[in-house]
């Protein structure tokens, strides 16, 4: 809104900049230079015509008369007060001033009758002076200051007028973006309707059909992937069924082994899939049930500390997502260490959690691959066929959750205990 009303208001205020200038540089200015050489001249024309008739004042009169003005010759002594008290302080009485003594030096201008008069006095003898009053309509009107107060006034009633127009407009951008963010954070049901420009309309069209492919698609995948799991799951069942049927012996011990790690990597799987499964935010009471998480993972032989840092009693998130992320995250630092850290904090519709270990560490250059499905690292943090467990899916599971829910999971060295250090964002949502 800002940046689109600067585009609007900045060549505005550029064109009344240079409107202004013109205005008084050259009208005013003009004007005041024509007015003071004519008056200059018709002064000029009177202590001519005053010398050629002996210094007499009989003409001044008629010749007053015929010019409409108001011309007199008195005695240099009868104008010294008023020459004294004589005040030109105002910027247009300067600029009349700078032009007449141009053409008679030694005048003299005064403001008379409250400024709406010039009183102009040049000597025209050792002991008489010729003074004029005139009226300041004569050179420049009266309403000249109206001219920028009008402009000015004009220019601030459009830009009020287009900013009104452009609240309707930005209004629709600003929903959309709205719709975008909500669908970033997998909030699939967040109504948006386009409106707008026609070209804000039609991206708004694209965003809904985009919007609905791509929940489509999520939903097709893995309603395919559930089934494969399901029906892999049928024929492992039948698999350990003919296997307690049969003679014990170590072959069978072997398949039934085989059978279990097979069972475990597809619940692994299973649960891969489902996290990009959608739930309804509730209100949580987050730092009372993470805190009693915590002391349930905690052993005399692991320790725990938290940190949680935010005064909302309530948060409305994706509870069982949300929960579901940090226990993965959880046991992988409880796998590989003894000594966990762990720091909460809400700010901004987004609650930052960092995770840090005493383990063994990723190397820097495998910070992004952790988090690859059946990703192998090293052999403390990898997929351990005897024990059955570590498949390799929990970090990724992990991710998955969070940037669903409109957050991420970055992976770096923990500073102060040495292992691997994550900062979990998620997004959380406001009650209506």
């Amino acid at each position: 809104m800002g940046r689109t009303l600067l585009i609007l208001l900045a060549p505005m205020a550029c064109l009344q900049a240079v409107m202004g200038f013109v205005f008084y540089d050259q009208h005013i200015e003009e004007r005041l230079h024509y007015s003071a050489s004519r008056i200059a001249s018709e002064m000029s024309y009177i202590r001519t015509i005053y010398e050629k008739n002996n210094k007499k004042t009989d003409f001044l009169n008629d010749f007053s008369l015929a010019l409409g003005r108001n011309y007199k010759i008195k005695d240099t002594e009868k104008l010294l007060k008023l020459i004294s008290d004589c005040n030109n302080d105002s910027f247009i009485t300067k600029k009349f001033e700078k032009y007449f003594k141009q053409f008679e030096p030694e005048s003299k201008i005064c403001d008379y009758d409250n400024r709406h008069v010039y009183m102009i006095i040049i000597p025209i003898s050792n002991t008489m002076t010729l003074s004029l009053l005139a009226n300041k309509k004569e050179f420049l009107s009266s309403k000249w200051h109206f001219i920028p107060v009008w402009s000015i006034a004009t220019a601030i009633i459009l830009g009020i007028i287009a900013a009104l127009f452009l609240k309707n407009q930005i209004r629709a951008i600003v929903a959309l973006s709205d719709a975008a963010t909500a669908f970033g954070r997998g909030d699939n049901d967040f109504h948006y309707h386009p409106s707008g420009a026609i070209e804000v309309r039609h991206a708004g069209l694209a965003f809904i059909k985009m919007r609905r492919k791509i929940t489509e698609f999520i939903s097709s995948q893995t309603m395919m992937l559930a089934g494969i799991s399901h029906d892999l799951r049928t024929i492992l069942t039948r698999f350990k069924l003919e296997l307690s049927m049969m003679p014990q012996s170590e072959e069978t011990d072997n398949l039934s082994t085989d059978v279990k790690y097979m069972n475990t990597i597809l619940n692994h799987y299973f649960d891969y899939v489902k996290a990009t499964e959608n739930e309804d935010p509730k209100p949580t009471e987050l730092a009372f049930e993470l805190s009693t998480l915590l002391k349930r993972y905690e052993t005399p032989n692991k320790i725990i500390e938290s940190f949680i840092n935010f005064s909302d009693t309530t948060i409305t998130l994706r509870k069982n997502g949300f929960f579901r992320c940090i226990i993965n995250l959880l046991s992988n630092a409880l796998r590989y260490g003894n000594h966990i850290k762990i720091s909460v904090t809400h700010k901004n519709s987004k609650i930052k959690l960092i995770i840090e270990d005493n383990g063994i560490g990723v190397d820097e250059k495998n910070y992004e691959k952790i988090f690859d499905p059946f990703y192998s690292d090293n052999a403390a943090r990898t997929l351990n066929h005897h024990q059955g467990e570590r498949i390799g899916l929990g970090l990724s599971i992990a991710r998955n959750i969070a940037r669903s829910n409109g957050g991420d999971i970055m992976a770096s060295r923990s500073e102060e205990l040495g292992g691997l250090k994550l900062i979990v964002l998620f997004s959380t949502f406001y009650d209506n």
